[in-house]
C-alpha cells in the first residue's frame, strides 16, 4: 500500500468524526472520548507504517490500522442514523425544524 493512503485515510476518519460529533451540541462524551482516542491511536499506527523499512514488519499494524478505521466507520454511521431518527421524531412531534430559542 502508498504511503499516501494511511495519510489520506486519517484525514477521512478526522473529517467524518467532525461532521458527525462537531455538529451535535449534545452527545455521549465516553462514546466521543473514546473515538478520539481511536483517531490518535490510528495516527501512531500510521506514523509506524509509514517509517517501517519492510511493510512485512509492520503487517500486523496495518491489519489493525484498516480493521480500526473500519470500527470508526460504523460508529459514525450508527450515529448519524441515531439522530437522524431522533431529529424525525421531533419534527413529527413538534411540526417544527427550528429548535428552541433561549430568551
Amino acid at each position: 500500500m502508498k504511503v499516501n493512503f494511511f495519510i489520506h485515510e486519517l484525514r477521512r476518519v478526522q473529517e467524518r468524526f467532525n461532521q458527525t460529533f462537531g455538529v451535535q451540541a449534545v452527545c455521549d462524551l465516553k462514546t466521543r472520548h473514546r473515538v478520539i482516542l481511536a483517531i490518535i491511536h490510528l495516527e501512531m499506527l500510521s506514523r509506524q507504517i509509514i517509517s517501517a523499512e519492510n511493510t512485512d514488519k509492520v503487517r500486523e499494524e496495518i491489519c489493525r490500522f484498516v480493521k480500526t478505521k473500519n470500527i470508526l466507520n460504523e460508529i459514525f454511521n450508527r450515529a448519524e442514523t441515531y439522530w437522524k431518527e431522533r431529529r424525525c421524531d421531533h419534527v413529527a412531534k413538534t411540526g417544527t425544524t427550528q429548535q428552541a430559542k433561549i430568551h
